[in-house]
């Protein structure tokens, strides 16, 4: 129904699908540098890191239910 009554609608979503797929290829490789700067960095350093911060983001900003 909607696309009988709004086909735009389609079009439009296609288009803002195929423009935000360029946009992520080009970002996936400029980040995909800076992760193997990371990954340089020794699992001794960062594992404990990562183990700190998924700890701190698993924890609500006020301790209340």
């Amino acid at each position: 129904m909607l696309l009988i009554k709004q086909p735009e609608f389609l079009s439009a979503t296609f288009a803002s699908m195929f423009f935000s797929n360029i946009v992520m290829i080009f970002a996936a490789m400029l980040l995909a540098r800076i992760f193997v700067q990371v990954l340089r960095i020794p699992y001794s350093i960062l594992g404990p890191m990562i183990i700190m911060m998924a700890t701190i983001g698993a924890l609500p900003p006020r301790m209340s239910r």
